[in-house]
């Protein structure tokens, strides 16, 4: 149902309304319902009117409609920071282990990619394989040397503030 709401909203040009509707769901819809007095549950198309009308509204609520769309960003951006911290943290715990492999497992990876793109490329394997192969390569290239970059560029400054940001996070949820 709200599906097909979010196409008739979406496809009168109502972008903001649409986006809103998305993330708030059904209340939001009544919300509007009431404030405007058009039906949009309503399986007819809305009229030049009725958009015009829904357009004020989108202008006149402009402000809560995009705090609506920025809050679900937010708890993205949250999540993607914490993610981050957490990577950072077994990286900490690798190195701080006795065993050899814990601590080498990342360029051993790096050595035996590079190593299999270049057999694939000299064997002549189709061209989607040796592509797989690249994309893999890159992002443990960028893994590798960006965030080991990173790391000694900071040099630990990230650490402190990513454990202050992941204890906010976890209270807040």
């Amino acid at each position: 149902m709200l599906d097909l709401l979010i196409r008739k909203v979406g496809g009168a040009g109502l972008n903001l309304i649409k986006n809103a509707i998305f993330k708030k769901g059904k209340s939001l819809v009544e919300k509007i319902v009431k404030d405007t007095g058009i039906d949009l549950f309503s399986t007819n198309p809305l009229t030049a009117e009725q958009k015009i009308q829904l357009k004020e509204y989108e202008l006149t609520h402009e402000e809560s409609l995009l705090n609506i769309c920025l809050e679900d960003k937010k708890v993205d951006f949250e999540w993607d920071k914490v993610a981050q911290i957490n990577l950072t943290q077994r990286h900490e715990q690798d190195m701080k282990s006795d065993s050899w492999l814990s601590k080498n497992v990342r360029p051993l990876t790096l050595v035996a990619l590079v190593l299999s793109t270049i057999v694939a490329v000299f064997a002549q394997l189709p061209k989607e394989s040796v592509a797989e192969l690249a994309s893999l390569l890159k992002y443990v290239f960028g893994f590798y040397f960006i965030g080991r970059s990173t790391e000694k560029v900071t040099g630990g400054a990230i650490s402190k503030s990513a454990k202050a940001l992941l204890g906010k996070v976890r209270g807040g949820i």
